[in-house]
């Protein structure tokens, strides 16, 4: 009898808890729902970047930082919140300005605990030597990941910048002396050219008509964004050419000319040291074949002849 009353507060027990369950998630549900829109331009800007580990860990990192600000609860103790002026600026340059360091520092303390328990249970198959620097090594990659996959992403960010800037300029350029204003100009690249800057733009440019921030503080911000210095460059000009009514054109000009040279130089040097990338996998993989299928033969008559 004490066995089927104790089966049954079991199972109304765990038909309550399911029911908890479920009512959290749809309450997760819609707070994703009100969140989304203000992530939908970052990652908009990521769907035409390439599949890699480094967008995949980029990916993981606002996932986390989405399910964190549902949660709204505060995890880490104040001084461990306080900003970090480097790693906000890698942020920003990975084009993760929203994301705070208290989830950066979340994030890593998960990614080193999952990374040592995988590197762990992997070395304990092989022997106890091999579980202890298996933690050791997943505890460091879990931790330096996320650092790596940054600078992957800010490097990314850059190379698509210069790569578009120079057309963006003469795009400008074109509209301004067609007798367009700045800001016309502005729509008329974003409107014909689908590029991750045109979509940088066309955030900029919403944000200053909403009136959330002044039109120079919102291209600042912008230009901040790109660790560049030839967009950075680009920006001061927009700005002082618009405060003071001087031409714009001219300037802009001169800046397309240096944004291809700067955009030709870098694709020189990515082709210069395309062959020494190469020397690895030659070395270690067609040097090896070449040299069993040469002396092979010849290895294969010596041991006959013992």
């Amino acid at each position: 009898m004490w066995f089927a009353t104790l089966a049954s507060a079991s199972s109304l027990l765990g038909g309550i808890c399911a029911a908890v369950v479920i009512l959290e998630r749809r309450a997760q549900a819609k707070r994703h729902k009100t969140l989304k829109a203000h992530w939908q331009g970052d990652m908009s800007s990521r769907q035409n970047e390439s599949h890699s580990f480094a967008s995949f860990i980029i990916a993981s990192l606002l996932r986390f930082e989405m399910r964190r600000l549902q949660s709204d609860v505060r995890i880490l103790p104040a001084f461990m919140a306080q900003d970090n002026s480097k790693l906000s600026t890698q942020l920003r340059y990975a084009g993760l300005s929203e994301v705070g360091p208290s989830t950066v520092f979340l994030w890593r303390i998960r990614a080193v605990l999952i990374g040592a328990a995988a590197l762990g249970l992997l070395g304990l198959l092989l022997s106890p030597l091999a579980t202890v620097l298996g933690l050791i090594m997943g505890a460091a990659m879990g931790w330096l990941c996320l650092p790596w996959a940054l600078r992957v992403c800010s490097e990314e960010r850059t190379r698509a910048l210069e790569q578009h800037l120079s057309q963006a300029i003469e795009v400008l350029c074109i509209g301004l002396r067609s007798g367009l204003s700045f800001e016309r100009s502005l729509v008329l690249y974003c409107e014909n050219f689908p590029t991750d800057l045109s979509a940088a733009f066309k955030r900029t440019q919403q944000v200053w008509h909403t009136g959330l921030k002044t039109r120079e503080l919102a291209l600042r911000e912008l230009g901040q964004s790109y660790n560049s210095h030839l967009f950075i460059r680009m920006i001061d000009s927009i700005i002082r050419s618009l405060r003071f009514g001087s031409p714009l054109a001219d300037s802009l000009e001169e800046l397309a000319h240096e944004a291809r040279r700067t955009h030709r130089t870098h694709v020189e040097e990515a082709v210069m040291k395309a062959p020494v990338k190469m020397m690895l996998p030659i070395g270690m993989l067609i040097l090896p074949s070449m040299l069993l299928l040469v002396m092979g033969p010849f290895l294969l008559e010596l041991l006959e002849g013992f």
